[in-house]
């Protein structure tokens, strides 16, 4: 299993359709939940985060194969796959990849 957050700014003025990205994922579960088997997600998170007067999308993952996931992310044609890409596109800047310092699973 591997895991991996990263943090994206979100673009001034984009904070409302971020939130409107993220309901519309939480009222088509069936299509998210398949994109996530597709992939070998088992767990997706998104955080909202505010530093000073700028917004952060934290994004957690744990996946079989993180490379796997992201090729079938990237590959997908599904129309919530290609939602997904386009918010991301439109309303966020930059990645970073947070460093881990710990990552306990109980199975």
């Amino acid at each position: 299993m591997e895991t991996v957050c990263i943090r994206t700014k979100i673009k001034k003025g984009a904070l409302d359709g971020v939130k409107e990205w993220f309901q519309t994922l939480r009222q088509r579960p069936d299509e998210v939940m398949l994109t996530l088997k597709n992939e070998g997600v088992f767990i997706e998170s998104a955080f909202l985060d505010k530093f000073g007067e700028d917004h952060y999308l934290i994004y957690y993952m744990k996946a079989e194969n993180l490379a796997y996931a992201k090729e079938v992310a990237l590959k997908s044609m599904l129309e919530i796959d290609k939602y997904h890409k386009d918010c991301f596109s439109k309303y966020c800047e930059g990645r970073v990849e947070l460093e881990q310092l710990i990552d306990f699973y109980r199975n």
